[in-house]
């Protein structure tokens, strides 16, 4: 069904005459970088060359929403093409209705590659323009500044950063002394911080952090072991960083 519907958009935005599903050579973006919301003159004449805002907000590991700026109203079709490389071989996805303004892609397989998208707009003359081209990489990354809070001599608040974009969950991963790692907890996305109240002060712990996907889990953060010593300024005995 989903290739009928490619052959037919394909038919018909050729009758139109957008035919050439790449770039021309001046319009290809530097595959490095990534373009975003930015604002667009509220134009509604072919005199004008309208460029709309294509980005996303919302995206997971296996589909991503794509948002658009208004369409003017001389639009006749409106066609989304995406490249899953950086060769940048446009191929149609959707012709969504002129008067979306968003679509959701769930036919995304992979994370740590880049995915184009392109808005090409149909005008009711046959003029078209194809310059909306919105670079997508999915990575999770691994969360880092791990490190403890709130100690005391049960327990230890372990708190993290995170700049991935995306994430569904992040797990806590415990290795006590020379014991094999075990999965401590999983917490959810949008959590930073997480109390471990199960702690022997004989004994020193070594803790990993990893975001999860959907589909598979990103790089673990840097291990944080703690051991329950006396500090050398102030002589109190906690939970303090060893490694």
């Amino acid at each position: 069904m989903r290739l009928k519907t490619s052959c037919a958009l394909l038919a018909f935005t050729a009758a139109l005459g957008v035919s050439d599903c790449r770039l021309p050579e001046a319009d290809r973006i530097d595959p490095t970088g990534t373009t975003g919301p930015s604002p667009v003159p509220a134009v509604d004449s072919l005199s004008t060359p309208f460029v709309p805002a294509l980005w996303s907000d919302t995206f997971t590991d296996d589909s991503v929403t794509l948002t658009w700026s208004t369409l003017p109203t001389t639009t006749r079709l409106c066609v989304l093409e995406r490249s899953d490389d950086d060769t940048l071989n446009f191929h149609v996805i959707a012709s969504p209705a002129t008067v979306s303004r968003s679509y959701v892609d769930v036919g995304l397989k992979q994370i740590f590659v880049p995915y184009y998208y392109r808005l090409q707009i149909v005008y009711d003359d046959g003029a078209r323009t194809s310059r909306a081209v919105f670079r997508l990489y999915l990575d999770p990354k691994r969360p880092i500044s791990v490190h403890p809070l709130h100690r005391s001599a049960q327990c230890v608040a372990l708190q993290w950063m995170f700049k991935g974009n995306i994430c569904q969950a992040f797990s806590i991963t415990r290795t006590q002394d020379e014991g094999p790692p075990a999965v401590l907890a999983t917490v959810p996305a949008g959590t930073r911080m997480f109390t471990d109240s199960t702690l022997e002060t004989r004994s020193a712990y070594t803790y990993r952090i990893t975001a999860l996907t959907k589909s598979q889990a990103g790089p673990p953060s840097l291990p944080l072991t703690i051991g329950y010593v006396e500090d050398p300024v102030s002589g109190v005995t906690e939970w303090r960083r060893i490694d």
